[in-house]
């Protein structure tokens, strides 16, 4: 026996089918069999479906609700709106999902097994079904000229007579079809091709002496294998050939040409020490190569050359402003023994005749006393890498121009020089150290 149900007013919301009145939807439903559904929509066949009993799909949910008193109002519910394709309804719950894509296959949907939560399709699907044939598309020729040329036109179809709905299936049918069509199109031109060359011509030689003169012998041919017709190109091969022959001539005069350099010499030095001190190499080469012949001329390069090169020699001994050789004692105020000189201790300068720790207004000069194995650390202001020797650190310390260099400290071993604005004596003392790895320069008043 048919049952009378009410929908709720969230349905009419939902719908704004009527803005007025308070509708009832009277909804047609065998209770005990669950079969045909009648509303608005028309009406529409709601079917189990087997392979999703006890499922719950995951994916396509518009909304949820759990106030539904039976499945067949769940049913009438989602089948108001054309855009739920499916449903499911759990009886202990009175849960009520609508979903926006039909069910295909468990395998091709997204779900997760629940005991009581079962699925259906709203409405019945709708298989698609091909319109007539559109216009044929008839595409320009890709080539201008040729008899035997072709294209390929096409026409379409669509899969809207009707469009699959509620997951029915697409056409089957070919929805476009082809069919060769010919381009009527004229005769190619014809590029003209080259013909096979003639005979040499006679030899040209534009020396009159040497057995290795060489002459030219030249050929052609034409453009007419095929010669071009209907429009086409002339050929685009050179259409004449040039070939090199020797002449057999006699030999011509040989002018003498040098030999490769012999080795250098032994290096000639004048000095005997200093780091920068020079000499020269020499070597010569000779004019055999070839030696003049047949009245050829003699070589007019030079036959010897000399280099320069450094001697090699170590750092000459450098002199400090000094009172005298030691012998082997020294005497005067701050006065001692260092390398053979007496100089001023290394907490002095010396200034005239004097040892004193500041050379006032005559500033510094350009003599320096170097003390061995003496280093003071914390007050250098620069330090120079790749300082080969010690005259070459002291050479640095006088011509730098941004600063006034006053000691600097030479690192024998790493070879790095470093510049200090700061003197002996003004560094604390528990800055100052004998050293393994350094020689301390002073540099004395002017």
């Amino acid at each position: 026996m048919p049952c009378l149900l009410p929908l709720p007013n969230d349905v009419w919301e939902e719908r704004r089918l009527f803005s007025i009145m308070t509708i009832r939807l009277i909804l047609m439903i065998a209770c005990g069999g669950f079969g045909l559904v009648k509303s608005f929509c028309g009406v529409c066949e709601v079917k189990p479906l087997p392979d999703f009993q006890n499922k719950r799909v995951s994916e396509g949910v518009l909304w949820t609700k759990t106030d539904m008193t039976s499945r067949a109002e769940c049913a009438a519910r989602c089948s108001l709106f054309s855009v739920i394709k499916s449903f499911g309804y759990k009886e202990a719950s009175r849960e009520c999902v609508a979903y926006t894509v039909p069910l295909t296959t468990p395998a091709a949907m997204t779900y997760a097994s629940e005991s009581g939560f079962n699925m259906y399709s709203t409405c019945a699907p709708v298989d698609g079904g091909v319109s007539t044939w559109g216009q044929w598309t008839v595409p320009a020729c890709p080539q201008t000229c040729g008899t035997s040329h072709t294209i390929m036109k096409t026409r379409t179809r669509t899969c809207t007579n009707p469009t699959p709905d509620n997951g029915g299936a697409d056409c089957t049918e070919s929805l476009s079809e082809t069919g060769e069509l010919s381009c009527g199109l004229p005769r190619c031109p014809i590029d003209g091709g080259v013909s096979a060359w003639g005979a040499w011509g006679t030899l040209a030689c534009s020396q009159t002496c040497g057995t290795t003169a060489t002459g030219t012998r030249t050929r052609t041919r034409t453009c007419t294998n095929p010669a071009p017709a209907y429009g086409g190109a002339d050929c685009s091969e050179t259409l004449s050939s040039t070939t090199s022959e020797n002449c057999g001539f006699s030999s011509c005069p040989v002018d003498g040409g040098v030999s490769a350099w012999g080795t250098w010499g032994t290096l000639v030095c004048s000095l005997t020490c200093g780091t920068t001190a020079t000499g020269t190499r020499t070597r010569t080469r000779t004019c055999t190569n070839p030696a003049p012949a047949y009245g050829g001329a003699d070589c007019s390069e030079t036959l010897s050359s000399t280099t320069s090169e450094n001697c090699g020699f170590s750092w000459c001994p450098v002199t400090p402003p000094n009172f005298g050789m030691c012998s082997p004692y020294c005497s005067g105020t701050n006065v001692v023994c260092n390398n053979g000189y007496c100089v001023c201790d290394i907490m002095y300068v010396k200034r005239g005749s004097s040892c004193v720790q500041d050379c006032g207004s005559s500033g510094y000069g350009s003599g320096f006393t170097i003390f061995h194995n003496k280093v003071h650390h914390e007050h250098y202001e620069r330090p120079v890498y790749s300082i080969q020797t010690i005259e070459e650190c002291i050479s640095m310390c006088l011509s730098a121009s941004d600063f006034t260099c006053i000691t600097a400290a030479y690192g024998f071993i790493n070879k790095i020089c470093h510049f200090s604005k700061t003197a002996w004596y003004a560094v604390t003392s528990s800055y100052t150290t004998n050293s393994t790895r350094y020689h301390e320069i002073i540099r004395n008043c002017a």
